[in-house]
């Protein structure tokens, strides 16, 4: 949506690259502006993951017509191979659209007030009665008439599981940027920035995952501590066997597990969860155990006492406004303080436990198919879609589907050789500046920062404020990111939720995506340490072992080797 006094400008086919040819099965696909969506997938993704773009699709369409939003939805798709995202408009008069952003506006704003209320009440119960459904369903025991039911009530509950997410994720986002943007009116925009300390401290799911290694570490008798760090990540659990202090320490490794190892490195669904291969979990621990001077509790009490020493210093200023302006100020504090929390809380229940046990089904269903031959190990049911595994178990005999994987593996393979672009399908007109729905996208995902004038210094986006100097570990996967040293800066393209207890051990944050919004922004504020988000090219520039320094908050990475080539 335009000025009324401005041309809108005309839709612009993006070029494909002749590497990158793209098939389109929908003849309104090719007209959307399909952005690549790093993000959440940096790298390839597998054909498995439709089942969580149909459901994640579902989710924000659902999401949108609830709250009366003037788009039909953001949705996500695979182009040959890699995950891009374009929103899909409806198809308005300028009179309608703007009618329409004033109801979505008003949807939002008691959405917002009311979120910990429809969370705690609805959608926290209903969320915990799906999972209670998988927990308790007999995968393995299932015949083959059982577990095909038993996926397509997968289907419907995991896209139920994506239509709760949005409609908890949408306000709760706008609240944290409208809470910016309210403190910006008041403060000035120079300091917008400081908003964020008043809703830092208040803990999540996704910081009591390290909080509970903390203290499962602390259990750690010398015997079992010198096993730990003494062994291979992958051979820590066998060496412990070996003792009795060992085995009582597994135990209580085991319940740890059960309460946070369902969740995985990424959003894909061909990645083993902790549960599965606890290899990552036990480096965790070694990073624990190896710095027992750490204390997670201690670190978000003291992020929660500067919170409140900021929010006192703020309300003094506020001592003299009217009192509709303090109260408004007050209201929109509120909800910001909930959405911050909750941003993190429906991601353990849905985008980690939820997957962790959609993945279960799959595995079953791919045990099933390579039992009969049709498939050559297990894992290969993640090159392909549920659609094409339900069709071959239909079949008598079950459809062969080995040709097909390693035609699969084969693309696949060619176009990791191959640069994806940025950008396809079809240019259009941002959304108007005063969307608080597209502000707030644009704060989680991270816009594009403005382009360095100053030899060796790499902006972004300020993420986490404080200033620290230390030797960058480039890292693209969690394997490779647990390799950094204590208060060496982590450089990565993105860091998902398993990448918390990581920020216990390093000095600050550097990312290629998001803005101040992100999860890592999010989290990097809850451990107080610096960061910078949504450089675009930070793993690209930035040389494993190169000193830098970040300042978190101006979102300016300086390159104190100035080796490296920012052109």
């Amino acid at each position: 949506m335009t000025d009324a006094h401005e041309a809108p400008m005309a839709p612009t086919p993006i070029p494909t690259p002749e590497n990158f040819p793209i098939e389109w099965d929908d003849p309104m696909a090719p007209k959307l502006h399909w952005i690549r969506d790093r993000m959440h997938f940096p790298n390839q993704v597998s054909p498995a993951l439709d089942l969580f773009f149909e459901a994640h699709n579902a989710g924000f369409v659902h999401a949108f017509a609830l709250y009366e939003m003037p788009l039909e939805g953001l949705i996500l798709r695979s182009i040959n191979g890699y995950a891009y995202n374009a929103v899909v408009p409806r198809m308005l008069s300028h009179e309608e659209m703007a009618a329409m952003g004033k109801r979505a506006q008003q949807n939002l704003g008691a959405a917002m007030m009311r979120s910990a209320e429809h969370w705690n009440d609805t959608l926290l119960p209903e969320l915990k009665e799906h999972l209670g459904y998988w927990e308790e369903a007999d995968l393995a025991g299932a015949s083959l008439e059982q577990l095909i039911a038993i996926t397509e009530e997968t289907r419907r509950r995991w896209t139920r599981l994506w239509e709760i997410h949005f409609e908890l994720l949408v306000p709760t986002l706008v609240a944290s940027s409208l809470f910016r943007d309210t403190y910006a009116d008041l403060f000035g925009e120079e300091r917008a920035f400081d908003a964020f300390t008043l809703l830092q401290g208040f803990g999540n799911l996704t910081v009591e995952v390290n909080i509970a290694l903390g203290r499962l570490s602390k259990t750690a008798s010398p015997e079992v501590r010198a096993v730990v760090l003494e062994t291979e990540p992958s051979a820590v659990a066998d060496a412990l066997r070996a003792t009795e202090a060992g085995r009582s320490f597994l135990e209580d490794f085991e319940v740890y597990l059960q309460a946070y190892g369902r969740r995985s490195e990424t959003w894909e669904l061909n990645v083993p969860s902790w549960v599965e291969d606890p290899t990552p979990v036990w480096k965790m621990l070694q990073d624990h155990l190896s710095r027992p001077d750490a204390d997670p509790e201690a670190e978000l009490a003291r992020q929660a006492a500067q919170r409140e020493v900021a929010l006192a210093e703020t309300r003094a200023q506020l001592a003299g406004y009217p009192r509709p302006v303090v109260e408004h100020f007050e209201a929109m504090l509120r909800a910001a303080q909930t959405a911050v929390v909750l941003s993190e809380d429906h991601g353990f229940y849905i985008d980690f436990q939820g997957a962790h046990h959609v993945r279960q089904v799959l595995m079953e269903l791919g045990r099933r198919l390579t039992a009969a031959g049709a498939l050559a190990s297990v894992d290969d049911v993640m090159m392909l879609t549920l659609d094409e595994v339900l069709a071959s178990l239909a079949a008598v005999p079950f459809v062969d589907r080995r040709g097909l994987v390693e035609e699969r593996r084969h693309e696949l393979a060619h176009f990791a050789s191959v640069q994806e672009p940025e950008m396809v399908g079809t240019m259009h007109p941002g959304p108007p500046s005063g969307d608080p729905v597209g502000r707030a996208i644009g704060r989680f995902f991270g816009t594009p920062p403005e382009p360095s004038t100053e030899t060796g210094v790499l902006k972004g986006h300020a993420g986490s404020p404080g200033t620290v100097r230390g030797v960058a570990r480039v890292a693209r996967t969690l394997a490779e990111a647990q390799t950094v040293g204590r208060g060496e800066i982590l450089v990565a393209t993105m860091t998902s939720p398993s990448w918390t207890p990581l920020f216990g051990t390093v000095g600050g944050i550097v990312t290629d995506t998001g803005g101040v919004l992100s999860h890592s922004a999010v989290v990097a504020r809850e451990y107080g340490i610096p960061a910078v988000v949504g450089t675009v090219k930070a793993t690209a520039v930035i040389r494993d072992g190169q000193l830098i320094e970040v300042d978190g908050s101006n979102g300016l990475v300086r390159l104190l080797d100035r080796s490296a080539d920012l052109a």
